[in-house]
């Protein structure tokens, strides 16, 4: 949806505006029609007021459109009007052509935004279900050998910072181009499922090494990570207001509440 500021006059108003200035001015040129010396050329001779009137609406256009024929011409008190009119013209013309040629170009910024969006989005989504991906395979180390190698650690750190680097880049759905933002309901939905479900392996996870005699926290990088994870999710979920969305209420609720699963683990 474009966004067009309050105070902008729309195409149709700016077009209006030109007719109905064609018109008054042809009023006015009708009038000095009948002052001998300041009515165009040509109107004096018209007896029929109404077809003296119809001449003087066409030297109006054709004035107004910049156009001049040089078949009327404007005399005395009439020249100041027809340069005033001229201008008018013109400047009304040229904002009309601008602000059409800029709607244009905020349809394709719009629409690149939209693009951007939808790839950003996607990449967060690929990009949290990778991480939890390789918690799992943490996990999964830890429930048959109740230990991690130094490889395991690095690939949990890997996990966890990837993790942070995606759910930062939440934001970016939330910047909005034209007062509009890339997170309807649909799209805020699926991105507080992948959230969640991602804190919850994190969770997750960080049980596991509580029940195998490890901690997250003990471990320098590991508590690092997930300080680091807690922090970016905080400020994206909590300090930052979500959308007032009921439908995705219950959703963001359980973000929440694993953030706080989290922060409990940190205090310990």
């Amino acid at each position: 949806m474009l966004y067009k500021k309050k105070d902008e006059l729309s195409h149709v108003s700016l077009f209006g505006i030109w007719l109905v200035a064609i018109v008054v001015f042809s009023i006015i040129y009708w009038l000095l029609s009948y002052i001998p010396g300041h009515g165009p050329t040509q109107l004096n001779g018209i007896s029929d007021p109404l077809m003296r009137f119809f001449d003087a609406l066409y030297f109006s256009v054709i004035t107004g459109a910049t156009v001049g024929y040089g078949d009327i011409l404007p005399l005395g008190i009439s020249k100041i009007f027809a340069a005033f009119e001229g201008i008018l013209s013109f400047v009304l013309l040229a904002v009309f052509v601008s602000r059409l040629s800029s709607r244009k170009h905020d349809a394709a910024l719009t629409r690149i935004h939209a693009i951007s969006a939808d790839t950003a989005f996607n990449d967060i989504r690929h990009g949290l279900f990778v991480s939890r991906k390789d918690l799992d395979l943490v996990i999964k180390k830890l429930a048959s050998t109740h230990a991690l190698e130094e490889k395991d650690w690095k690939n949990l750190r890997t996990a966890l910072r990837q993790m942070q680097i995606f759910i930062r880049r939440i934001s970016e759905l939330r910047e909005t181009k034209h007062h509009t933002s890339f997170l309807d309901t649909d799209h805020e939905q699926l991105i507080f499922d992948s959230v969640e479900r991602s804190l919850r392996r994190v969770v997750e996870t960080a049980q596991e090494l509580e029940i195998s005699g490890l901690s997250c926290v003990d471990n320098t990088t590991c508590g690092v990570e997930l300080a680091g994870i807690y922090a970016v999710a905080e400020k994206e979920f909590v300090l930052t207001p979500h959308t007032k969305n009921q439908e995705n209420e219950e959703l963001y609720q359980e973000v929440v509440t694993q953030l706080t699963l989290i922060r409990g683990l940190l205090s310990r």
